[in-house]
């Protein structure tokens, strides 16, 4: 499939599976961020079935909520706006990272990292076992409160296509066994500072 070919999806149901930011494909499985709730990963899969006439059909199917993602809270909780951004570690690692204002620390603003695995379960349910989360305070007093907008790892090359070529032909990440937090990057947007 070249990548200027537009293939119609069928979905298994008259739901559709709600995303934001990009989604990360492992093996035949695609992970997201829930688009209506902070904290909560998604799995759905592209199933593809032959016609009888020789077509190709493409089927959604959602797989499920993954459940187990355990996110360190801060010392008071957010009490406005919450953001959320995951970002694929190589093989079934991730890292979550989660951030929100309360207007009662105007100096310092509260981010929670947590890296955790996605794993299937014997009975072929997907689940999450957290590794480590861990909320640090960050200085805010000179630029004022943030969230998050979009995350990236430097070794993945975008994959946004180029007109004329097709995603085949691009250059996929390499699969890491040694990647660490410190040489993934966050990216934020600023919030208005909130006066007292």
């Amino acid at each position: 499939m070249g990548g200027m070919n537009w293939i119609r999806v069928e979905v298994d149901t008259c739901d559709y599976t709600p995303f934001r930011g990009r989604a990360v494909v492992v093996g035949k499985t695609i992970y997201a961020l829930d688009l209506f709730q902070v904290d909560e990963i998604i799995a759905f899969s592209l199933k593809m079935n032959k016609r009888d006439d020789g077509s190709i059909a493409y089927t959604l199917i959602k797989l499920c909520k993954l459940d187990g993602l355990k996110i360190a809270s801060p010392p008071c909780p957010f009490d406005g706006l919450e953001s959320d951004y995951f970002v694929h570690l190589g093989n079934q690692d991730f890292f979550h990272v989660k951030t929100g204002t309360n207007y009662e620390f105007y100096k310092v603003q509260h981010i929670c990292i947590t890296t955790f695995q996605i794993f299937v379960r014997e009975d072929g349910i997907h689940m999450i076992k957290t590794l480590h989360s861990i909320v640090l305070p960050m200085d805010i007093e000179a630029c004022g409160q943030f969230m998050l907008t979009f995350g990236f790892t430097p070794e993945c090359e975008d994959y946004e296509p180029i007109e004329g070529e097709s995603a085949a032909s691009m250059k996929q990440p390499k699969q890491e066994d040694e990647t660490t937090i410190e040489e993934n990057y966050l990216m934020c947007g600023r919030l208005k500072p909130r006066r007292k």
